[in-house]
């Protein structure tokens, strides 16, 4: 063999040697990729563990509604592997009241109550297992709707006119007609002692307990109160001919 056979021959050799460890190489770490990722598509598709996993989520009310005490609403939620459901509304983090308990269904009718509030949620958890659970993150409101039928308070078919009411649920309060669509009504509650305030001539309000006073749109004006008369909500309807006032 010649010297040019012979280094032929040596770089043949020499590189059988060099390829076919690297190609073990790279077929091991194509096999154990190919490992992780069965392993990876296993665990993710395991119809086991997925039928195993408990969850609530609330639908409705939405946060940021206004329900109004005395109406119907339909509180509703999905779930995932629970079957029975209690249903509880809070106010400022407050338990209130159960509305419903080992429901079955998806949702409940809820006859809308008890109290007033701006910061109600709704909590919904399994019966069962009372960590598996949804909670509303931000409120709705809770409020107290009163109808005026302007067909019988005639007064207030005027501007300029003005009625007094005193429902058990507000309380008493004055609805003043400010302009052909514009209403106003004021509570009669002092803010210092609870005691109800008079309307004075001049379309001031004075309390008889300890005389504070208020001007025509229930700013304080002389104390001991230092905060205003409750102005609440109120709506006007024509075509139905009627004004609502609601508690906030």
């Amino acid at each position: 063999m010649n010297r040019r056979d012979f280094a032929l021959q040596l770089s043949r050799i020499l590189s059988l040697v060099l390829i076919l460890p690297m190609t073990a190489i790279i077929n091991a770490c194509t096999t154990r990729k190919e490992e992780e990722e069965f392993t990876i598509i296993q665990k993710n598709t395991n119809p086991l563990a997925d039928s195993l996993v408990k969850e609530i989520h609330i639908l409705t009310p939405a946060e940021g509604a206004i329900l109004v005490i005395g109406q119907t609403f339909l509180i509703s939620w999905e779930a995932k592997n629970v079957t029975n459901f209690n249903v509880q509304l809070y106010s400022g983090g407050n338990l209130i009241q159960t509305i419903v308990a080992n429901e079955t269904d998806f949702s409940f009718q809820w006859a809308i109550g008890p109290i007033n509030t701006t910061t109600a949620t709704i909590k919904v958890f399994d019966t069962s297992d009372p960590t598996v659970v949804d909670v509303m993150e931000n409120p709705f409101t809770i409020v107290t709707a009163f109808e005026i039928d302007l067909a019988v308070h005639t007064a207030l078919q005027s501007v300029g006119g003005y009625t007094f009411f005193e429902p058990p649920s507000l309380g008493r309060f004055i609805t003043k007609r400010i302009s052909a669509t514009t209403f106003e009504s004021i509570s009669m509650l002092c803010t210092h002692n609870s005691c109800n305030v008079a309307l004075q001539p001049d379309k001031s309000f004075l309390c008889p307990c300890h005389s504070s006073s208020f001007d025509a749109f229930g700013n304080v004006i002389n104390g001991p109160a230092i905060i205003p008369l409750s102005i609440f909500r109120t709506e006007y309807y024509p075509l139905e001919s009627k004004v609502v006032v609601f508690s906030y």
